[in-house]
């Protein structure tokens, strides 16, 4: 089944499908990344994407356990960025880890030409590349061509993030628990899906019925906000996407619900229990026209992007689940 096909019909992923999948990726990032991986010595690693969807979650779920257990200088930025206005201008030895989207492959192969200049090195997850963008490409890449792309971009940046926090991480407990648990994605899947079904289940159903949501998300759960905003504009959801702060000045104004029934969806972990505390009562007291949903991830931080993402795709198979039961 081709990739857009997946997406539409909202195929659900089994355990023993997780379990292969994980597995093959591994093995194909451990291959080709490595040898690339073993030079720790870089002042700054740059930690890019190119696509607004799957490849900037997936970078996400790389960036912040790196970003939390390293005193290297670890920055999640758009791939323009580092393209135009970061290697032409600053001469450092960088690590540049990439994860592109189709229709990219030439912004690719450019920032490629960028790093061989400034004499950095670069690492690209992406899909299947033409040869020609291959040729310009020095560095490993990681070639991710899979039913379900998104998640196959997820596994990727937790293996990843395992190999990376091995030789930069500073905090040795954590780092053990970020190594232990992303390297076992599959093998805490079904718990994981089953201590969150009834949220899973109430978000899912609130989402068919209005159809409108905004996702108000913790820095932390990025990764895992984007990729279901992502998903849900897939299947014609209008999605929208917010820091939690911003909630409290939409509620203030009521900006978002003057003429509209939305879904307010704030993605959380246990860490901003105040702020979702305050606007749950500002709520109650503005008289909205609004649903106000919480998912709060009850983990560690640096291992809650993962399991938030695992949940965001079961989210989202399970509205597309729904939507074709309402057809």
């Amino acid at each position: 089944m081709q990739l857009l096909q997946r997406i539409k019909n909202g195929t659900p992923i089994t355990q023993s499908e997780l379990a292969s999948l994980e597995k093959i990726i591994y093995e194909k990032v451990e291959e080709e990344a490595k040898d690339f991986l073993r030079e720790t010595f870089f002042k700054t690693l740059y930690i890019g994407y190119f696509g607004s969807g799957f490849a900037k979650s997936a970078a996400g779920i790389l960036y912040w356990p790196l970003r939390q257990l390293s005193n290297k200088d670890v920055r999640l930025t758009p791939g323009e960025e580092i393209l135009y206005h970061t290697l032409p201008y600053h001469d450092e030895d960088s690590l540049v880890i990439l994860f592109a989207e189709p229709g990219t492959e030439n912004l690719v192969a450019k920032t490629s030409d960028a790093v061989r200049l400034t004499g950095s090195r670069m690492l690209v997850i992406a899909h299947p590349l033409p040869e020609i963008i291959l040729s310009r490409i020095t560095g490993p890449s990681i070639t991710i061509d899979y039913q379900d792309l998104p998640l196959a971009f997820i596994i990727a940046a937790a293996k990843l993030a395992t190999m990376l926090s091995k030789s930069i991480g500073e905090i040795k407990i954590r780092t053990e628990r970020v190594i232990s648990e992303y390297s076992e994605i599959s093998t805490i899947y079904n718990d994981l899906i089953n201590k969150y079904k009834n949220n899973i289940a109430d978000i899912s159903d609130t989402i068919v019925r209005v159809k409108k949501v905004i996702i108000y998300t913790s820095p932390t759960l990025e990764p895992a906000s984007n990729l279901l905003h992502w998903y849900l504009n897939t299947v014609a959801i209008e999605s929208k996407l917010a820091t939690i702060s911003t909630l409290l000045s939409d509620i203030s104004t009521s900006i978002n619900y003057l003429f509209m029934e939305t879904l307010s969806l704030i993605i959380s972990t246990d860490v901003e229990a105040d702020i979702l505390r305050e606007a749950k009562f500002k709520a109650s007291l503005a008289n909205i026209r609004s649903h106000l949903s919480e998912l709060v991830i009850h983990t560690d931080p640096l291992t809650a992007p993962l399991y938030a993402s695992l949940i965001s795709n079961k989210i989202y198979t399970t509205v597309v689940e729904k939507m074709i039961k309402n057809a």
